[in-house]
């Protein structure tokens, strides 16, 4: 079944079949396995957490984080003004990113990404299979300054990639890639076809 933790959890490791919900400011220091996991605001998870099942989510609110490792495959990552800075790898999923930042050594491997709000990277690594797309009426930024950011589709417009740190779009840009450490527009002269 679904577990919702009002309390914070400490040692051992927490298996639940159904959706984890990790309430407002709590702290998970235990290994989690579980089918969907939703971090409220202010919410830690210290240690890895695996996510599995059909269609998994993993959604997190507020100032959540997840410092041990995530390990994700398929279904949707929902990060809303989040830092994953952990470890861990995150496979075949849609991403969905409002003003948040990876770093750390996280890797992840998505079908296509959504951007609302700033994006930043500071480490890890994000590998993008399809396009992606800014969904706010705004021109929305991704700032790469550490780290790998590896486009396989195109890059819409209205979104801008800058940074000093490795971006590659595969197929097009119709939005601008740059780099800010020399401030060369790589743009279409950075797809690799």
């Amino acid at each position: 079944g679904d577990a919702t933790l009002n309390g914070d959890v400490k040692g051992g490791k927490l298996i639940v079949s159904g959706k984890t919900t990790v309430a407002d400011g709590k702290t998970v220091d235990s290994d989690v396995d579980t089918a969907s996991l939703e971090l409220a605001g202010g919410a830690t998870i210290k240690r890895t957490v695996n996510v599995t099942g059909e269609g998994v989510d993993v959604t997190l609110k507020g100032t959540t984080a997840i410092n041990g490792a995530l390990n994700l495959n398929g279904g949707d990552l929902i990060l809303n003004k989040q830092t994953l800075n952990g470890t861990g790898t995150v496979n075949g999923v849609d991403v969905a990113v409002l003003g948040s930042m990876i770093s750390g050594t996280v890797t992840v491997n998505a079908n296509s990404a959504i951007i609302v709000g700033d994006f930043e990277m500071d480490g890890g690594t994000l590998n993008i299979d399809g396009d992606v797309a800014n969904q706010a009426a705004e021109t929305a930024t991704i700032e790469v300054s550490g780290g790998t950011l590896s486009v396989g589709g195109t890059v819409e417009a209205n979104l801008t990639i800058s940074g000093t740190a490795d971006v590659t779009v595969t197929e097009s840009v119709t939005g601008t890639v740059s780099n800010t450490s020399t401030g060369d527009e790589i743009g279409r002269a950075s797809c690799r076809e």
